[in-house]
């Protein structure tokens, strides 16, 4: 607590007028570096964003879904990993199927199964917020590499709480917020972006 004060006292209130631009890439630098320890990838694979919601909403930008392909998603997911994909279906860029979290059933299983040649992207909570229920990312990640389709997983429900080995996942972005299991305040939030985006 008291470092996150201090952090607001000496920056966040002033933004960057105080800091070079060394102190600044510094600052980031040694962030990105206790994030990539974290999520067990390169700290050049690390973005430091404002939030997850705000990446969540940029990803289908860099990864636009092909005409007649489709997007998995959870019914239920927290909206901030959904909304950014109605969005693009309702302007006619992608189309959506769903995912129910059912209590009878494994959640990973009808993920696999909602995965077909059709298939663009999978963007799911690794932890669903609503539920509790895990995803076991591994599988989904086979699963969508086999159809040549992308990953998006957000880790704001586990990271900090279990150790996951992101790096090992082949998932073009797993982001994360800062507050949560990471114990952070808002206006932080960490993002694995993989090489080929």
């Amino acid at each position: 607590v008291q470092a996150m004060h201090e952090f607001i006292d000496d920056y966040a209130r002033h933004g960057n007028c105080f800091l070079s631009d060394e102190e600044e890439a510094g600052h980031l630098d040694s962030l990105r570096a206790l994030a990539a320890r974290l999520l067990f990838c390169p700290p050049a694979q690390v973005a430091i964003v404002g939030s997850a919601s705000e990446i969540l909403a940029q990803i289908p930008l860099m990864i636009p879904c092909p005409a007649g392909k489709t997007v998995v998603a959870v019914e239920s997911d927290f909206p901030a990993v959904t909304r950014p994909w109605l969005r693009q279906q309702r302007l006619g860029r992608a189309r959506i199927r769903f995912v129910k979290d059912r209590r009878s059933e494994s959640l990973t299983d009808a993920l696999i199964d909602a995965i077909d040649g059709d298939t663009s992207v999978v963007a799911i909570g690794s932890v669903q917020f609503a539920t509790g229920t895990a995803v076991d990312v591994d599988r989904i990640s086979k699963a969508i590499s086999a159809v040549d389709g992308r990953l998006i997983v957000d880790v704001t429900q586990e990271l900090g709480a279990r150790r996951i080995d992101a790096g090992a996942w082949n998932a073009d972005a797993v982001v994360c917020s800062g507050y949560k299991w990471l114990g952070g305040h808002g206006g932080d939030a960490l993002a694995l972006i993989s090489p080929r985006l």
